[in-house]
């Protein structure tokens, strides 16, 4: 499998963060082949990670979900009720990325040309008492790299149809895509981390956490709940798939997320299985991988009325993600 011909890191964050970014270009070098290895998926051609201030993480934040929702407005004319409330959600967002810069680690987003690239904020990191954990950079950036692989995987469909902020008119308001992409990205950073790297360290990095960023994750960071479902049930989910399907059959899921497993199924991923395997397998039978406008299946066909069927079939459920949908 061939691998990415340029892993690139921007220190937009001044000349101090140096070290820090040619660490970080390292690490991510030496991620990147183990990423496709692992998955079976290719990275883009290119790949940036930014280091940006917490004012560049802000504005480049602001940027994306601007350029998302306009896209999106004008693709999907949703209903003026949908609009408001979209609107009114991206005001709360950015209030909120205030301070989100504390928590965020790294954050995948679209750039103005359409590409995935990282953001990550070095200040953030120092708050975190990350900045010299190479022990958690190795599983950090190789999650993150995954994103911009199922980006490419999905034909550039993954980051919006995850952060739209119309996920009624795209179909995608009870999907588990954060689970699905988030779980599938800690099972193969976990995995390319124990073979860079091996077992953990016995002794942590002298570097503690601030009081600020203590009081963020006290007060104000997304509820442990919620993280745990997305970050640690995702991961369950994806490897109890991923073994009985291998990551062959499991990247024909890429081009169809609209297959993504409803909020309920990740709790019974057997039924879930059995709606998608079908799908999937005559998708690859026939070579046909749909585009972008045949993502979300017509509420009254046979794919949809199966989805509701095994949906309302399965006893337990999920939390939903309520914190920032962005890739992360």
């Amino acid at each position: 499998m061939s691998h990415p011909s340029d892993i690139h890191v921007e220190n937009e964050a001044g000349r101090r963060h140096n070290g820090l970014a040619r660490r970080i270009e390292h690490i991510a070098r030496q991620c990147a082949p183990l990423v496709e290895d692992i998955t079976g998926l290719l990275l883009p051609p290119r790949v940036l990670i930014r280091l940006v201030s917490v004012r560049g993480f802000i504005d480049a934040c602001t940027a994306h979900r601007e350029r998302l929702f306009t896209s999106e407005l004008q693709e999907l004319a949703p209903p003026a009720e949908h609009v408001l409330a979209a609107r009114q959600q991206l005001q709360n967002q950015q209030k909120a990325d205030g301070l989100f810069w504390l928590w965020s680690g790294a954050q995948t987003i679209l750039s103005a040309g359409g590409s995935a690239e990282i953001l990550m904020v070095p200040k953030g990191l120092r708050h975190a008492g990350l900045y010299h954990d190479d022990w958690w950079f190795h599983l950090a950036l190789a999650h993150e790299l995954c994103h911009p692989a199922q980006q490419r995987a999905s034909g550039g469909t993954f980051i919006t149809l995850r952060s739209t902020p119309f996920p009624q008119a795209r179909g995608t308001d009870n999907l588990a895509l954060a689970e699905l992409t988030e779980g599938h990205a800690m099972w193969a950073g976990h995995r390319a981390r124990a073979a860079l790297l091996g077992t953990a360290p016995s002794t942590s990095p002298a570097q503690k956490p601030s009081w600020l960023y203590r009081r963020y994750m006290a007060k104000v960071a997304p509820p442990a709940q919620s993280t745990e479902t997305v970050y640690v049930g995702g991961e369950d989910f994806t490897t109890y798939v991923l073994r009985r399907l291998g990551t062959g059959t499991f990247n024909l899921l890429w081009p169809r997320l609209d297959l993504t497993p409803t909020h309920k199924e990740t709790a019974t991923p057997d039924e879930w299985l059995n709606r998608i395997l079908p799908v999937l397998l005559a998708d690859n039978g026939n070579n046909a991988a749909p585009n972008s406008g045949e993502l979300t299946p017509p509420r009254g066909s046979a794919l949809a009325t199966n989805a509701m069927a095994q949906k309302h079939a399965s006893g337990s459920s999920a939390a939903q993600l309520d914190s920032d949908n962005d890739a992360e």
